[in-house]
């Protein structure tokens, strides 16, 4: 939805909007759908043969569908067409250094590397929690524009300095620490 929305406001595709006025501003390898130039710098995903079902979960169960309902055919991850999509929720392609360098300004009041990515208020506003609560799957987690962060008992107090994480599907994480002299992005 975001990349439709991006589209319709700039006239640009989200990879193109991204690589534009974030990745080669603050000069982060990173991209949202990738060129055919670059596929030979990417590995391929290899699914655990083991596993009957992601993450071996109960289909028939509602974490099993809410978390199954992405179960792609094997291989498609590594295909042309999915590596050149441009799905700013599920394809972006870099190394941790370049998520680093894409990711520093929502740590940093909107400034990354000498670059002003976001108005402080736009950076602010980008981190307001948009919505807490606990979905059908029992996990109790706030939202803000960008990340979510699980809240479990007593973790309330915590979640000021552990602020932002974001999970993908390749097994990587990409958290934000927060505090009120440490911005951190890794």
């Amino acid at each position: 939805m975001i990349g439709e929305i991006v589209r319709r406001v700039t006239g640009k595709s989200m990879g193109t909007f991204f690589k534009e006025n974030v990745a080669d501003k603050v000069g982060a390898d990173f991209h949202i759908g990738l060129d055919p130039s670059n596929f030979n710098r990417v590995a391929n995903l290899i699914p655990d043969p083991a596993s009957a079902s992601p993450l071996g979960l109960d289909m028939e169960s509602i974490t099993g569908r809410v978390f199954g309902s992405t179960n792609l055919p094997v291989g498609s991850v590594n295909s042309t067409g999915w590596r050149q999509a441009e799905i700013p929720a599920a394809n972006g392609h870099g190394n941790a250094h370049s998520v680093v360098k894409a990711q520093t300004a929502m740590a940093n009041h909107g400034s990354a590397f000498g670059v002003e990515l976001l108005s402080l208020p736009g950076g602010e506003r980008a981190r307001k929690v948009q919505i807490e609560s606990t979905d059908l799957v029992g996990r109790h987690r706030w939202l803000d524009i960008l990340f979510s962060c699980p809240l479990r008992t007593g973790e309330k107090q915590l979640s000021r300095f552990f602020a932002r994480s974001l999970g993908r599907f390749s097994g990587s994480t990409m958290v934000l620490l927060r505090a009120a002299t440490n911005q951190q992005a890794y």
